[in-house]
């Protein structure tokens, strides 16, 4: 349920990061499950990880989410605990009624959206409110 409420203020606050809660009903968010763990899914527009802190880490058991997620890997990224963000590849050109999505469907528990700070522009229009 905090989660939940974090991820509402996110979006609220006209953060970049845009939490897509698929066909689930309104009051659900998009998960999916990997290695025994649910992350809450979403996109995020202005996320930039350097490639070379990106690794593979598995794959997804299950998804539901509207993203146009490109296969099944999951992806880890140097120096964050893969338990509190993952990530999956988008499709390219991947995007909804208000444009791109980006290049990841970001995969995230507890406090990991935290964890995604250093790759958003704190300043810059939009971004998590967490970040700021």
């Amino acid at each position: 349920m905090i989660l939940a409420a974090l991820l509402l203020a996110v979006v609220a606050a006209g953060g970049t990061l845009l939490w897509v809660t698929g066909q689930l009903g309104p009051s659900q968010i998009a998960t999916a499950h990997v290695a025994g763990l649910e992350y809450s899914v979403g996109a995020a527009r202005s996320l930039h990880v350097p490639p070379e802190l990106v690794s593979k880490y598995g794959t997804v058991a299950s998804i539901t989410t509207r993203l146009d997620v490109d296969g099944t890997d999951v992806y880890s990224i140097r120096g964050i605990d893969p338990a509190l963000v993952l990530l999956m590849k988008l499709k390219p050109g991947a995007h909804n009624d208000i444009g791109l999505l980006g290049d990841y469907a970001v995969l995230v528990r507890g406090a990991g959206l935290d964890e995604l700070c250093p790759y958003f522009d704190p300043s810059g229009e939009g971004a998590p409110t967490v970040c700021e």
